[in-house]
Parts: structure tokens; sequence; C-alpha cells
């Protein structure tokens, strides 16, 4: 899964967003089309399937998450944008060598002249117990600053010794230490 924002969609060809790879050779690439939607590709020039458009629109951010299974008969690749499922394909070819994905690329480029920001990566497999198998959805990390002097209260307060609480140093963005 990753959150994606493309500047702007090509006009002209497939922007490359991931690689599914076994050591140096690419099993699957999914691209992002013309129209918004998504491509797959055995290795980097065989087309398996493809998505309806639409689903991606420029400067706008996107959670984007794939599943996707080696097989040479009964390959998969799921597709979720925004928490919903827009694309489910089954019985591909999806094996180039090895039955394995040892490594994911992401392609931070976004094309020849688009720029494409990613954030909030997350890499699972499905042999792991749950929830962590499968579709996670839109994870992120946020920043939560205190708003009052919260549960745990016995610290000691020296340095300043006045005021006695502390967690209005901490409550802005901007460091502000003069409050």
């Amino acid at each position: 899964g990753l959150a994606v924002r493309i500047d702007e969609l090509q006009t002209n060809g497939n922007v490359q967003l991931l690689e599914f790879r076994n050591g140096g050779t690419i099993q699957v690439t999914i691209s992002l089309t013309p129209g918004g939607g998504f491509n797959i590709e055995r290795g980097v020039s065989t087309d398996i399937a493809n998505t309806q458009g639409n689903l991606i629109h420029n400067n706008t951010w996107h959670y984007i998450e794939v599943l996707v299974t080696i097989s040479d008969t009964v390959g998969v690749v799921t597709i979720q944008v925004d928490g919903v499922q827009v694309a489910t394909f089954t019985g591909l070819d999806t094996l180039v060598t090895g039955t394995t994905v040892d490594r994911i690329a992401i392609d931070f480029a976004g094309g020849t002249s688009s720029t494409m920001d990613v954030d909030d990566v997350y890499i699972l497999d499905t042999t792991g117990s749950a929830p962590q198998n499968t579709f996670l959805g839109d994870i992120k990390i946020d920043t939560l600053f205190p708003d009052g002097v919260g549960n745990y209260t016995e610290f000691t307060t020296t340095n300043p010794a006045s005021p006695t609480t502390h967690w209005d140093k901490v409550e802005e963005p901007a460091v502000d230490t003069t409050s």
C-alpha cells in the first residue's frame, strides 16, 4: 500500500508505479495509464490486464493498495484505490522466474514530465497473521500534540519552577519556548 499524488498523468503513455521483483528480474509491473487507470504487465512488456480509467486524478492524493500472487497459471492482481476494490484479475500468468517476490520498486519520478509524491508505504505478505496479511487501508502517521495535563502528572517540574505543568510548552507544531 502507498499514498500517491501525481501532478499530471502522462498523455502519451503509461507512468510506471510499482515493480514486483525476484532478484533482478521484474515479475509484474503496475503502471498508471493516461486515463487514470492501471496497466498490469508480466515483466515490463507483456500486457496481462487493464482497469477502467478515471481512478487516479491529477494533484490528488490517492491510497493505492495492490495484492499480487505470482504463478504461471493462477496469478492474481487485486487493486484497491482509496479503500475501494477497483479490480481483481485471476488466472493470470504473472511468473517470469521463480515464484517469489523479494523486492518491490516504487517509481518516484512519475514519468518524463510529471512529479510523483509517495508517502505512507507498507509491504506485507500473505503468510503473516491477520490483519497483517491483507489490505490495511490508508495507513499514516499523524502527529498529535497534547492539549492538557493528561494521565501522568507525577513528574516534578523544576526548570522553570513555574508553571508547574509543561504540556503547554509542546502543544504547538513550531517550537515556542516563550510560554
